[in-house]
């Protein structure tokens, strides 16, 4: 488990837990561990009870097995729903340039869903610049960029949009 995120939303609380599969497994196949990803617990009567599982991109939408570095809760359109930003690496036997940091957005639908985006930046914080409702998503560039810093979602423009744009697998 390499983050967790507490959403609260008007009428529910849920627990993030995001989950990689840095560690190969110790038992012999069949493994059993859960699939990599964002596990989702509602809070009910004092009890956590399972709601769902946000997978992360796979081997294919990214160059590498993606390492899960830190879990962001934000709201990044100023709905009033909690967003999660998972922040990926490749893994440490990946080339430089399949190690390079993505975020997975996983942006809330009315009635509690997600969808995905996959954005080819290093997620850093999610905070609230300017005078609007939605937060800003601070992210660090990648390759000759990696030293700049941005903070998405300033003024008018929503980011980002509510679209899977995950490349299709080969």
């Amino acid at each position: 488990i390499t983050g967790l995120a507490v959403l609260r939303d008007a009428d529910t609380t849920r627990l993030a837990v995001l989950k990689d599969d840095r560690y190969a497994p110790f038992s012999a196949p069949p493994h059993t561990g859960e699939e990599a990803g964002v596990y989702l617990y509602e809070l009910r009567a004092g009890r956590l009870i399972d709601a769902g599982h946000l997978p992360l991109p796979r081997r294919g939408e990214l160059a590498a097995l993606p390492i899960a570095e830190r879990l962001l809760d934000c709201d990044l359109d100023g709905d009033g729903r909690r967003d999660l930003v998972a922040g990926l690496t490749g893994n440490t036997g990946a080339s430089a340039r399949e190690r390079e940091p993505h975020a997975a957005v996983f942006r809330q639908r009315p009635g509690g869903g997600f969808d995905r985006v996959v954005l080819g930046v290093h997620p850093l914080a999610c905070v609230q610049l300017d005078d609007d409702v939605a937060d800003e998503l601070v992210v660090r560039g990648l390759g000759p960029d990696a030293q700049a810093v941005w903070a998405l979602g300033v003024g008018d423009t929503p980011v980002p949009p509510r679209v899977d744009a995950a490349p299709p697998a080969p």
